[in-house]
């Protein structure tokens, strides 16, 4: 097997990103962040419209497994789901470097997106980006100020 040397920029890059959250592998919190702030900017306002939308329509999406239909039919909104998703990505980032009021207002952001879903890896498990950032909204209202 061929193996890298051992190097400690390396080692200690390959740490911060086992230690980060699942959808946090988007590189360090500050990249994070500005990453999360590029896709909200040039994608925001379209997910606005989606979500008003579906709203209007009185539109319900599924969470949990579904089917391959039901998969494709969530699928059409990726613009509303990246933008919920970006919104919490930017809630942990910045929870990460510190930024306890900047974390408040993206988790706010993200439970504005009440129809976004997200997928596990395997694309056929749905949840809501929404939901998840009304968890973690919870828990930094709980923790102590550093």
């Amino acid at each position: 097997m061929n193996r890298l040397p051992h190097h400690p920029y390396r080692q200690r890059r390959l740490k911060n990103h086992y230690m980060s959250k699942p959808l946090l592998k988007l590189g360090p919190p500050i990249r994070a962040t500005t990453n999360a702030d590029q896709c909200i900017a040039r994608f925001g306002e379209a997910a606005n419209r989606s979500q008003a939308a579906l709203e209007e329509e009185n539109v319900t999406l599924p969470k949990g497994k579904v089917s391959e239909a039901e998969a494709n039919r969530i699928r059409q909104y990726q613009i509303l789901h990246d933008v919920a998703a970006c919104f919490l990505i930017k809630g942990w980032a910045e929870e990460r470097l510190g930024r306890r009021e900047e974390a408040r207002k993206a988790y706010t952001e993200a439970r504005k997106y009440t129809l976004a879903r997200s997928s596990m890896p395997s694309g056929e498990s749905f949840w809501s980006p929404a939901e998840k950032a009304s968890e973690s909204a919870a828990k930094l209202e709980k923790a102590p100020s550093q």
